[in-house]
């Protein structure tokens, strides 16, 4: 293998989620190719990229949190509006695409070192003992961060949809009609604001009522038409 001089002291250190990550800058640049050809093979092949699995796709208040962080600051455009981070699997498939010497020799490097610095924690309320390291507490720290910046978890005392007495009827006239009064749509709400992605439940839940919206008017029509029916028949 050749030799490369990439280790984790002249890599800056980017840790999302706990795991550490890497920009698309930065990845072009270690891998010795041009960002639009990772930009290219990530559109061209977006089937086989998965959020949270190869990638972390940075938006909105999420992003703007990043961007404060002061160990991160550098690696975003404060103009910038969104930010993919790449996970050590995202990194080995852009090199598989890639297929270059350089590229598989680099990845190497990085999956023995740099993606092997920070292991995630169990739990965030683990003691370290006194002689902890820098690494272990940047680690904390960062887990502690996302935890308050980036929702991870919603505190069960700051999302109560207790069990009510309205009858079922009731239940789906404000999922169809009033959708500000509907359970369902008020805990997706909560979630959204919260800073989660939500969108596929959206438009899962959207779907779903339209649909049920339709079949109320269905079934009203064919009412409407049994009614004339049976005012046909009596007078014959």
């Amino acid at each position: 293998m050749t030799s490369l001089s990439i280790s984790p002291s002249n890599l800056p250190s980017i840790v999302h989620n706990n795991m550490p990550v890497i920009t698309t800058e930065l990845l072009a640049n270690v891998y010795e190719t041009d960002t639009k050809n990772i930009q290219m093979n990530y559109s061209r092949n977006n089937q086989r990229f998965i959020a949270g699995k190869h990638f972390f796709k940075l938006t909105g208040s999420i992003l703007k949190d990043f961007k404060n962080r002061p160990t991160n600051c550098w690696s975003v455009a404060k103009q910038a509006r969104s930010l993919i981070l790449w996970t050590e699997r995202g990194a080995a498939r852009h090199a598989k695409m890639l297929d270059t010497d350089r590229a598989w020799d680099v990845f190497e490097i990085l999956e023995d070192n740099y993606f092997t610095k920070h292991k995630p924690n169990t739990r965030i309320g683990n003691s370290l003992p006194n002689n902890a390291s820098t690494e272990e507490l940047l680690a904390l720290v960062d887990q502690l961060q996302r935890t308050i910046h980036e929702g991870e978890f919603i505190p069960a005392n700051q999302c109560k949809f207790p069990l009510t007495n309205k009858k079922p009827s009731q239940l789906i006239d404000e999922f169809a009609n009033n959708p500000n009064q509907c359970v369902l749509h008020n805990a997706i709400s909560y979630l959204k604001k919260c800073g989660n992605n939500v969108t596929e439940a959206e438009r899962a839940l959207n779907h779903i009522r339209f649909s049920l919206i339709e079949l109320h008017e269905t079934i009203r029509e064919i009412r409407i038409h049994n009614q004339r029916v049976e005012k046909i028949t009596r007078h014959l």
